[in-house]
């Protein structure tokens, strides 16, 4: 071989004009899991990803012929990894296969292939320190919960390419190496690929404290204040008393931030959508209810997957049919799902119309479970979602009505049916308190009070029940007009996240205020009245975002500041997942 390819290349010469190595492209177990991993760990980041269904097949598409696969066989999910700021060269493209043919390379104690068979490979990433960068990855939840190891651990040494070369392997999730190399001469000499890296020298030295202040953040950038956080938090859970706390992720996407208010007495949390469950799942959150109606196929697969992998996933139906698809992909998995009956009491979004029919799903659910315990049944929920932003009697008045419907379902599951209904959960920050004062709640699904933004604030009344906002976004002065009638910063409608119940977002100065909204520019004018302090290109602003849930889904990472000072950084990983 080597002798055709000399051959070759004396014949015509080199390949003119290659630029250098694209990107490397493997097959994995799963997608997700493998994106999730090497966003976590390595700092890559998303730069493309399709997903597909079993229609239509490699035969009907021709892949079968193009790629040697089974005419059966399809691929679910493609990604492309972004894994440095080169925008030709440093990309990892990722493959799942559903095929009837498969091979896993992996014998039945797990190992991944051995290195000297024929298709093995790996990929590498260079680190500026790689004790610091081992040190991190040992930090992680993987290598905590023995999803990954180091083969070489300490590092192996060897001349190359006129340098000393320090070099590990680790084994990745799904098997595959992975190394990373710290290289003497050309390594100090080079810039990271991005500066959030915590394995470059740049992070990982202790820094000033001019550094760490929030201030000197790249804007826009999201932050929260800790203290007010806390507050918030202890003010929540000193009246919710024995009720448990189930926080929606949806305002802040962030499995360490999830982590973080488990410390604080939350217990799981709540998802809308399988993929996010998926992210919070890898990331160490073993309690996850899924609040939403899974439905098509693939969908209800992933969702059952969950149920082998941590400590237990939950979902809610509204009708027999999606019921038993659940059920029955559970059985075939040999798996077990909990399931809430949704009602609908009053936002007239999903839920069964009346208590009979909770009664009767409820039934079946109990059918099901006697029969094979592919499914057992969690409980009752109901969300009143119309409430947030009523006036206050009338919001108080509502809530009573819409729980009274739970109650009146409740009492009507164990008498029909001699069932117990386990939990009983709905309610949200906006009327926490009334849905606590209802008494009918076991478990209430408040996320935003920990934040508290401008809805909560104000549109909701949390305000005046004793909470302060927590919840900011730093952005800079880009244009000021020389008659200082008008300036443009730089956080617009993409960052701050405008929602109609909350309006535009609220600028703390006491001269000017937010006039509107564009994709990427916040527009600013002096406000009536007062003598306007002329505002400098450069200058850093902090505004209280209308509605954080609204917001959240665009940024990167949360930052938890203390004193003006960042104490911790929150990194957003399930941003995007719509499914």
């Amino acid at each position: 071989m080597k002798v055709v390819f000399a051959a070759l290349i004396a014949s015509v010469g080199a390949l003119r004009g290659n630029i250098g190595l694209d990107h490397s492209g493997f097959t994995v177990p799963d997608v997700e899991k493998a994106s999730n991993f090497l966003m976590e760990v390595f700092d890559c980041r998303m730069d493309w990803q399709i997903r597909r269904g079993p229609s239509p097949t490699s035969g009907e598409r021709g892949w079968d012929e193009l790629f040697f696969v089974h005419s059966e066989s399809y691929m679910p999910h493609v990604a492309m990894l972004q894994c440095g700021d080169h925008h030709l060269a440093q990309y990892i493209e990722l493959f799942e296969w559903n095929s009837p043919t498969q091979r896993t390379f992996a014998d039945e104690t797990g190992k991944w292939m051995p290195f000297s068979d024929i298709g093995h490979g790996y990929f590498a990433f260079t680190v500026k320190d790689i004790a610091k960068a081992m040190d991190q990855i040992k930090a992680t939840s993987y290598y905590k919960n023995n999803e990954i190891r180091f083969i070489q651990d300490p590092p192996m040494q060897f001349p190359l390419r006129d340098e000393l070369c320090t070099s590990t392997f680790l084994i990745s999730p799904w098997g595959q190496w992975i190394e990373l190399s710290e290289w003497s001469v050309s390594g100090p000499k080079a810039t990271v690929a991005k500066l959030s890296l915590e394995s470059s020298d740049e992070c990982t030295q202790q820094p000033t404290e001019e550094l760490r202040k929030v201030d000197s953040l790249l804007t826009p950038a999201w932050f929260i204040d800790l203290p007010t956080v806390e507050y918030n938090i202890e003010l929540f859970l000193s009246r919710a008393k024995e009720v448990l706390w189930r926080p929606p992720v949806k305002a802040h996407k962030s499995p360490k931030f999830a982590q973080y208010l488990q410390t604080k007495g939350a217990k799981g949390i709540l998802t809308l959508k399988v993929s996010e469950a998926e992210v919070f799942a890898a990331n160490g959150i073993k309690d996850i209810y899924v609040a939403n109606c899974i439905v098509q196929k693939e969908m209800i697969v992933r969702l059952v997957r969950l149920a082998g992998r941590i400590d237990k996933i939950s979902v809610h139906v509204d009708n027999e049919d999606n019921l038993r698809q659940i059920a029955e992909v559970a059985k075939q998995a040999g798996l077990s799902i909990g399931v809430l009956v949704e009602l609908n009491i009053g936002h007239n979004r999903t839920g069964v119309d009346t208590v009979e029919d909770a009664v009767a799903l409820t039934k079946v659910i109990n059918e099901i479970n006697q029969n094979d315990k592919s499914i057992s049944f969690e409980g009752i929920t109901g969300y009143e979602g119309h409430t947030p932003v009523l006036e206050p009697e009338k919001k108080t008045r509502e809530t009573i009505r819409c729980h009274a419907i739970l109650k009146a379902a409740k009492d009507a599951i164990e008498t029909e049916l001699n069932i117990q209904v386990p939990l009983v959960s709905g309610g949200g920050s906006s009327n926490y308190v009334d849905a606590l004062n209802a008494g009918v709640l076991t478990e209430i699904q408040a996320g935003g009070v920990a934040f508290i933004d401008k809805l909560y604030n104000s549109s909701a009344g949390l305000g005046a029940k004793g909470h302060k906002v927590g919840t900011f976004l730093l952005t800079t002065v880009v244009s000021a007009s020389k008659d200082g009638s008008r300036a443009m910063a730089d956080a617009g409608f993409k960052a701050t996240g405008w929602h109609p119940f909350a309006g535009l977002p609220v600028l703390l100065h006491d001269s000017w205020e937010v006039a509107g909204l564009s994709a990427e520019h916040l527009k600013l004018k002096p406000k009536e009245g007062v003598e306007p302090t002329r505002l400098r290109v450069g200058e850093k602003l902090t505004l209280i975002p209308g509605y954080t849930d609204a917001m959240g889904l665009n940024h990167k990472m949360i930052y938890g500041v203390r004193d003006g000072v960042i104490e911790e950084e929150f990194p957003v990983l399930a941003s995007g997942m719509l499914h």
